[in-house]
């Protein structure tokens, strides 16, 4: 999840997403904030098994993550 007006967070390109991503931090690509906050809210609501809940979050559901 990024706050730029266009590009990706590349998770564990530079140290600090790197140690994010060692814990199991997901990333979010280019998907905004709000998006990510509604999109989390709907996800977890489907009270899915954990790895498909990875899935879901990872995946371009409705056009929220385009790169």
């Amino acid at each position: 999840m990024s706050q730029c007006e266009e590009g990706r967070v590349e998770q564990g390109r530079y140290e600090t997403s790197a140690s994010l991503l060692a814990r199991g931090v997901l990333g979010g690509d280019d998907i905004t904030t709000e998006a990510a906050i509604t999109k989390l809210m709907f996800v977890l609501g489907q009270k899915k098994s954990p790895p498909e809940t990875i899935r879901l979050l990872t995946s371009n559901l409705r056009g929220e993550i385009t790169l």
